[in-house]
């Protein structure tokens, strides 16, 4: 029988079972999102990839929490929240991530996105700019049209269904696409995604999104525009980040917008792949504290 991540976390001696904050869900907009929060001082929302789960920010949790008050968040499709049929797109997740910060009673908070989620962090930013102290996005979709002709091809009706059939070798296939040294990832971090790749809906959510921005050219020209055309009016210090060898995503991509961002710094991990907070974390959290604590500036 498989076992949940929850499961998998209580399986784990107690020193390392005190470091997997306890799962939490929050009711927003009629949608049951799951979420973790550790920690005090400023608030910090942590808002995972397409696929992913809030055990991505697991490094977080063990690295940060003396500092910041942690949010990682969940949102619909994803993990174990809710997973409605359609209605995904880069307004509808903004909305809910900013119902959850109301109802936490989250005035403003740094904002920290991976990948899908760095897309939702720069949409959150331009529309509220007053609720976003400081800005990080890490392999940030929704700079570029170009992503992984993998998913590219996903895009395609039944093409999207067979190519990701959600079994323990396809999924771990697609993770090792994620890391340029695929040994790098926590068997324990594969573990827990296998499993909620599996959940029922999961598969249909993942494309779903992916679809509701995407083509087989890649990212669509309307959700593009008007994102890369506000760049310049986002005055939140932004730190961007990405892996070398990111092979979901062109750096290129991410040397343009911090170029077009007035208070953007630009950092690229050499020998890392798009996963830089899972692969990485002993060069990424160190940057991270330090950036949103503007202790130092980061070039």
């Amino acid at each position: 029988m498989k076992r949940s991540p929850r499961s998998l976390r209580n399986s784990l001696p107690d020193a390392d079972e005190r470091k997997f904050p306890r799962d939490r869900y929050a009711k927003v907009d009629g949608f049951r999102l799951r979420y973790w929060v550790r920690g005090h001082g400023e608030n910090v929302l942590l808002l995972p990839a397409l696929g992913g789960s809030v055990e991505d920010w697991l490094g977080a949790f063990e690295r940060l929490d003396d500092h910041f008050r942690l949010w990682a968040l969940e949102l619909p499709g994803l993990g174990r929240s809710d997973k409605p049929f359609r209605g995904y797109s880069v307004d509808f997740f903004v909305h809910v991530a900013l119902g959850f910060m109301s109802l936490q009673e989250i005035e403003r908070a740094h904002v920290v996105g991976l990948s899908m989620g760095g897309g939702i962090g720069i949409a959150l930013t331009l529309q509220m700019p007053v609720r976003v102290q400081r800005l990080v996005l890490v392999s940030s979709a929704l700079l570029g049209r170009r992503l992984h002709p993998f998913l590219h091809l996903c895009t395609l009706p039944l093409l999207g269904e067979l190519l990701l059939c959600p079994t323990p070798k396809v999924v771990k296939r697609y993770i090792s696409r994620c890391f340029a040294d695929p040994s790098r990832a926590p068997a324990e971090w594969i573990s827990a995604h296998v499993e909620l790749a599996s959940l029922p809906g999961a598969q249909q959510a993942f494309l779903a999104i992916l679809r509701s921005a995407n083509g087989l050219l890649g990212t669509s020209r309307q959700e593009l525009r008007p994102i890369l055309s506000a760049l310049p009016r986002i005055s939140a210090k932004t730190l961007i980040i990405c892996g070398e060898r990111d092979n979901f995503i062109p750096t290129c991509y991410a040397r343009r917008a911090a170029a077009l961002i007035p208070n953007a710094q630009y950092v690229s991990f050499p020998n890392c792949g798009h996963a830089v907070p899972i692969e990485r974390p002993d060069l990424f959290y160190p940057l991270l504290s330090s950036f949103l604590k503007g202790e130092a500036t980061v070039l």
